[in-house]
């Protein structure tokens, strides 16, 4: 549910393509822009700087405990392992300033692990609450329970 629910946040923000001001279109696309060109920590990135990867780790940490196989458990457990190893192959390159930037300033207030920066106090948890989305985080965790529900029924 996790990873999904993470996977749901990186979209932009599902709205009600009949209400007044839509455009027509369930996605905000111009929400998410103006979110991107802030510049600063927001969303999932108080959470994690590399949510793309976490979302998929989580994801496999979910198979790897719902399955009764032993190999697709250990196939299951190397996307987190990829999301540790890449965050920190990521942050090595943008602190050289290669493919990207790491400012001390972003580094101190966010961190490479998951929910490490809220734990630690770095980030705020009403601030995340107010970032995410929550009409994509329901759908998002529906979609996981849903699921959930047909996978005990097929097995």
């Amino acid at each position: 549910t996790l990873g999904l629910v993470g996977f749901a946040n990186l979209a932009p923000p599902l709205t009600n393509p009949l209400a007044p001001d839509a455009t027509g279109c369930p996605l905000d696309f111009k929400k998410a822009r103006s979110d991107r060109e802030r510049g600063d920590v927001h969303g999932l990135q108080r959470i994690t700087r590399h949510p793309q990867f976490w979302a998929m780790g989580f994801c496999g940490l979910g198979v790897a405990a719902q399955t009764p196989f032993a190999g697709t458990a250990a196939a299951a457990l190397g996307f987190p392992l990829v999301a540790a190893l890449g965050g920190f192959h990521m942050d090595s390159r943008h602190r050289r300033g290669v493919g990207g930037s790491l400012t001390p300033e972003r580094e101190a207030a966010t961190s490479g692990m998951p929910f490490l920066a809220l734990v630690e106090g770095r980030q705020s948890w009403t601030a995340l609450a107010e970032d995410l989305k929550p009409v994509n985080s329901a759908v998002a965790a529906a979609a996981s329970g849903a699921l959930a529900v047909w996978v005990a029924l097929v097995t």
